[in-house]
């Protein structure tokens, strides 16, 4: 896995954090020199360097008259209470009691100005929900209707400048607020207050950073819909783009309202349903994201619960009012620190587990982690803090960008190394090609050459023995020494501290498998070996090679160069190798045994050159008899070919053929895949004894083993299921499988106990049906019935009893049940063995399990008989991919 590491990983966030702090301090409120506080509903400015590049700030204690709507002049005899500006006046006291959200108040503030120029302008963010201002009497702004009622005013959200001339030193500001459709009333923004050109350029550094954050967002999530669009498989683009389209509406339609600046008629209702439904929907979007990406650690379940949750949030924005639906805010919030406090413990896991990109997940989650809670606790009026959302969402998804990155990235050398696997086994092909020899040396050169081992031993099982084949080492010249030949014992009694580790070459022998051993002197269990003791060993390498099932040869290599040598990619080649390495032997044994044949009939030659005329009828006769030897080589050989072929023939014809089945079962169908050429399981079709037009007897079996044991008990079987019906006359199913039982044990000596007695047995589901009464008796050893009807699937129980075995004795009081089905039209009933459910593969490589047989099952069964039969086939190699297969396969499929 390629990774930067964690150091890396805090530079690289050191310079997302500068960055994002770059981009935010354009969007900074405070100016450059330090802004006094109104005291008292005044404001003391005596020293005001105008000149400065930003406004001031018009914060501190206003006057607020609650419940007032008063203009300039009208405050002779009032009696104010002193309100913090920016705030809320939710839950302020006034009067003993705590005020809520919906109301109106008058809000009042005396600046004294030293020398102002003559034009000011002030600058409002978002005021709940609509106001009206004056400046020394004139009124100079208004957004929304600001009423006593709630059926008279109307909201409205527009931060805007303001500009009004200034006469005199004194400044006196009136502002009137009204808010009936939101659950915060007041003003929860600053006011900024300087020249024209002052608040200008502020607002322009302002809409320039939420543009650039707009522009940045879209184009990423337009770039991850495309890559999506690519790569359907890969949903981790889609939800990261939502992630990103989602946060760029949020962000233009709050802050400087970009939106309502590009669309100055959209109702303000609509404008926040727009920033309601992003916020509500992208949690869900990250979370998916995420689950997609760390699958292990980061439970689906989990995304899809926030997702609902989600998108109940959503629903309430469509159908309600804003006076409603602002007020499940807090509920999202909860929901956001807790959805993003999983996803931090289930990233911290995946980052334990060397996940891919994992750290950089954690790090710029944690970043939007920290400054969501700012804004929430910001938002509840706990804290009083700058807006940092903005900045932990740009390092967020400067983070989770570079994270696909490196995803993107680690695909494509994983492409690359693919690339050269395949250009390294291709070489290596055409280098065993061009090198076919009867001798093994050259091959296990060719080996050792590109796997880069530098001693190569190859040993093959002789009669019983394991004896040396081949051996080759790294810039040395080939020399016998003798060994070629020598079985296994002998070599490790007389050259076991000079030759090889056999140690670790009996192991990898005892166990079957390849064994890859880094740094052997360190190994404990090999520790006690003389060669490793005498070695300075950094890797050895053990690969059993098979045929035909059967462990054949072993190949045995070295290194001295490095630990850790002998990598995922080296050992991957060589296990693609290994059947053609094993060919090979094979070939180079058939070139032996026939080099030996033709060396010893020189001998004899030379030997009888001196009595030609007298031995000549001998040597004819011996050469006639050479050659019969060597075709009843061949014809063995060949025999040996055949046979198998010829045994499957045998199997086959004791089966149902075709024009019989479509004879008693009309609409039917058989899936039978043996998983070697022969097969232990058989189907089995018959007319009962007693039977009517349209009666039959069906059966699907499943013997012990497969291939040829499993042929053999097939045929038995069989034949004991004929016996049964057609000579003893059975009829009822259970009385069929009790029959088969005593046979079967009997046939098979299964009464006897000890060594010698056999465990053989078969499971087997067993159907009669009559046609008049349209019913079906079933009766079960082991194997169920599924009947699937008007979409559900009906399961009928076998008895928990095999036919035959060494364990009867356990079931002694068990005994064969029927099972009275009563049969509808477009019933469809199914008999099969556990192979089907017993295969494995999909991507995790697991059986498909009986589960996903019956919803398949299901899924099939409006389909005719032998469009069933494919999907099923479909579906089988499907889920099988390049896994082995599993067990003999065979499922009975008939409709009524």
């Amino acid at each position: 896995m390629t990774m930067l590491g964690f150091p890396k990983a805090l530079s690289l966030m050191a310079v997302g954090i500068a960055l994002a702090s770059t981009l935010l301090s354009c969007g900074s409120v405070e100016g450059q020199h330090e802004t006094p506080l109104a005291v008292g509903g005044i404001l003391e400015v005596p020293t005001w360097q105008w000149e400065a590049d930003t406004p001031m700030a018009l914060d501190g204690q206003w006057e607020m008259y609650w419940g007032q709507l008063l203009e300039p002049g009208q405050f002779a005899g009032k009696t104010p209470m002193l309100f913090k500006v920016p705030g809320l006046w939710n839950g302020v006291e006034w009067m003993g009691s705590e005020l809520p959200g919906e109301g109106y108040a008058t809000f009042r503030l005396r600046v004294r100005l030293d020398s102002p120029p003559p034009m000011l302008a002030i600058n409002f963010g978002k005021v709940q929900s609509a106001y009206r201002l004056w400046a020394n009497g004139v009124l100079v702004a208004q957004e929304g209707t600001v009423a006593s009622a709630a059926r008279e005013a109307s909201p409205r959200w527009a931060a805007r400048e303001h500009f009004f001339t200034q006469v005199g030193q004194d400044l006196e500001l009136v502002l009137q607020v009204s808010n009936f459709h939101h659950r915060k009333g007041g003003i929860d923004s600053h006011l900024l207050l300087g020249t024209p050109e002052q608040v200008t350029a502020h607002v322009s550094r302002l809409m320039g950073f939420e543009i650039f954050l707009l522009g940045v967002l879209v184009i990423m999530a337009l770039y991850h819909f495309g890559l999506y669009a690519l790569r359907r498989k890969d949903f981790s683009t889609l939800f990261f783009g939502l992630v990103c389209l989602l946060t760029g509406i949020h962000s233009s339609s709050g802050g400087q309202l970009f939106f309502m600046r590009i669309f100055p008629s959209t109702e303000w209702e609509l404008l926040l349903k727009f920033n309601f439904l992003a916020n509500y929907l992208r949690l869900p979007a990250f979370a998916l994201f995420v689950a997609v990406l760390f699958k292990e650690e980061v439970s689906r379940a989990f995304a899809l619960v926030i997702g609902a949750a989600g998108g109940v949030l959503s629903l309430l924005v469509l159908v309600s009012t804003a006076n409603f639906y602002s007020r499940t805010l807090n509920i999202f919030f909860v929901l956001a620190i807790s959805t993003i406090l999983y996803l931090m413990f289930g990233l911290a896991k995946a980052s334990l587990h060397r996940r891919e990109g994992a750290i950089y997940s954690v790090l710029g989650t944690l970043v939007l982690l920290l400054t969501a809670v700012n804004d929430i606790l910001n938002d509840m009026q706990a804290i009083d803090s700058l807006t940092l959302l903005p900045f932990g969402l740009f390092v967020f998804i400067f983070f989770q960008s570079f994270m696909l990155s490196v995803r993107f990235s680690n695909s494509f050398i994983s492409v690359e190394k693919l690339t050269q696997r395949l250009i390294s086994l291709d070489k290596i092909k055409n280098e065993f090609l061009e090198n076919t020899s009867k001798g093994l040396e050259t091959p296990l050169r060719i080996v050792m050459a590109n796997i880069g081992a530098y001693k190569g031993y190859l040993f093959s099982l002789k009669n019983g023995h394991w004896t040396l084949e081949a051996f080759s080492e790294k810039g040395m010249p080939s020399q016998d020494d003798g060994i070629l030949g020598k079985e296994l014992g002998e070599l490790a009694q007389n050259r076991g501290e000079s030759l090889l580790a056999f140690k670790v070459l009996r192991e990898a022998i005892r166990l079957g498998r390849m064994m890859v051993v880094e740094s052997p002197p360190s190994r404990q269990a090999f520790a006690d070996d003389p060669y490793i003791q005498n070695r300075e060993l950094c890797s050895i390498l053990c690969m059993p090679l098979f045929n035909q099932g059967a462990l054949k040869s072993v190949l045995y290599l070295e290194n001295y160069s490095s630990e850790s040598f002998f990598t995922e990619e080296r050992v991957n080649v060589l296990d693609l190798l290994s059947s053609q390495i094993s060919t090979i032997i094979d070939n180079s044994k058939i070139y032996q045994e026939l080099e030996a044949l033709n060396r010893s009939l020189e001998e004899k030659v030379v030997e009888r050159t001196a009595e030609v005329q007298e031995q000549k009828t001998q040597i004819e006769e011996q050469s006639r008899q050479l050659q019969l030897t060597l075709d009843e080589l061949n014809v063995k050989t060949k025999n040996q070919t055949d046979s198998i072929r010829y045994a499957q023939r045998i199997q086959a014809a004791i089966l149902p053929t075709h024009k019989a089945m479509e004879a008693l079962l009309p609409e039917h169908f058989v899936l039978y895949w043996p998983k070697d050429i022969l097969s232990g399981d058989f189907y089995w079709t018959m007319a009962p004894p007693d039977a009517a037009p349209g009666d039959f007897m069906a059966a699907a079996v499943d013997c012990t083993g497969h291939g040829v044991p499993g042929a053999l008990l097939s045929i038995v079987g069989n034949n004991l299921l004929n016996l049964a019906v057609s000579d003893l006359g059975l009829s009822k199913p259970s009385e069929v499988l009790t029959a088969l039982q005593r046979s079967f044990r009997n046939f098979l000596n299964q009464e006897e106990q000890g060594m010698t007695a056999s465990n053989e047995s078969m499971d087997m589901g067993l159907v009669r049906f009559t046609a008049s009464g349209r019913r079906l008796l079933f009766a079960g050893a082991r194997n169920p019935l599924y009947l699937v009807r008007d979409g559900q699937l009906i399961e009928f129980k076998a008895t928990k009893l095999s036919v035959g075995g060494q364990n009867l004795e356990r079931y002694a009081q068990r005994h064969f049940e029927d099972v009275e089905i009563e049969i509808r039209p477009g019933d469809n009933v199914y008999l099969f063995s556990d192979g089907f459910a017993d295969q494995f593969g999909g991507k995790r490589n697991a059986k498909l399990t009986y589960k996903r047989f019956k919803d398949l099952l299901v899924e099939v069964a409006p389909l005719e008989p032998k469009e069933q039969f494919r999907a099923l086939e479909s579906r089988l190699a499907e889920w099988k991919g390049q896994e082995k297969q599993t067990d003999d396969v065979l499922v009975l499929g008939m409709r009524f």
